[in-house]
């Protein structure tokens, strides 16, 4: 069987949209297919740095072999089991609904957690969505959360969309979104471009309608180079003065939702 390692680590999030208004923390993306030696960044709250990145992985060689991986201690995933009992860095996945709080198996063995490795004594289920149940450190307190992919046994990996509880040591169930689609406020990406990227001496940010808010360009450390008031569809950003590099645009409109993207400067 194919398989493929589908790692887990720390890095900076490419695309993410959110309502922070809520007690459950819930971010919608556009499907990403996981490629061939391709990664996806999950930052549940929107900080500095990603919490997980899910990465794909040959330990034999092949085109794809998944599995999971994270680096710090206060992160983990939901296991089958741990190394006494077996199902070892094995991650569960997990029904709609499913409790994910302290007293779920967060069995982490070092700092790795896969999806159907070599070793396996357990299949991870192929049969439409499933839920990795997480636990992560906002500051010194710990958050619990889903993220809600599909796996087809075969290499093909959909991340989907992912929430936390913001209460710290707050309990959440897999899927929940904080209340019923219709009533929770979401920009989906596409509502939402930049342009172009690279960018030289501008940065375009395009918005279906009009966007009231900040537009803040910051260093992969979180740091704010450049501010700039947003309030048209079309808004001009003047880049070229930046060193070249990777940045992180943090879009955060009057209505409290955040849009952030990640571009390059020539």
């Amino acid at each position: 069987m194919k398989q493929t390692i589908i790692f887990i680590t720390t890095s900076v999030l490419t695309l993410f949209a959110h309502n922070s208004n809520a007690t459950i923390i819930y971010t919608d993306i556009a499907d990403q297919t996981l490629q061939s030696g391709g990664s996806i960044d999950i930052n549940f709250d929107g900080a500095e740095a990603a919490d997980f990145n899910i990465e794909d992985v040959s330990f034999n060689g092949a085109t794809v072999e998944p599995g999971c991986y994270f680096q710090s201690a206060d992160h983990g995933f939901v296991m089958i089991g741990d190394f006494t009992s077996g199902g070892w860095d094995e991650i569960q996945g997990l029904a709609m609904g499913t409790t994910i709080d302290g007293t779920s198996n967060f069995a982490n063995n070092g700092a790795d957690g896969y999806i159907d490795p070599f070793w396996a004594t357990n299949t991870f289920p192929t049969n439409g969505d499933q839920y990795i149940g997480t636990t992560f450190k906002i500051g010194a307190n710990v958050h619990f959360g889903w993220i809600r992919i599909t796996w087809d046994g075969a290499g093909t990996l959909i991340v989907k969309d992912f929430a936390y509880n913001d209460t710290p040591q707050g309990e959440i169930e897999a899927g929940d979104q904080g209340g019923s689609t219709a009533s929770i406020e979401i920009i989906r990406l596409s509502e939402i471009s930049t342009y172009p990227n690279p960018a030289q001496d501008f940065l375009t940010i395009q918005g279906n309608s009009t966007l009231n808010g900040i537009a803040q360009v910051q260093d992969l450390n979180g740091k704010t180079i450049v501010s700039h008031n947003l309030n048209t569809a079309k808004n001009t950003i003047q880049t070229s003065k930046l060193p070249s590099g990777t940045y992180q645009l943090k879009i955060q409109l009057s209505d409290g939702v955040i849009v952030q993207k990640k571009f390059i400067k020539l």
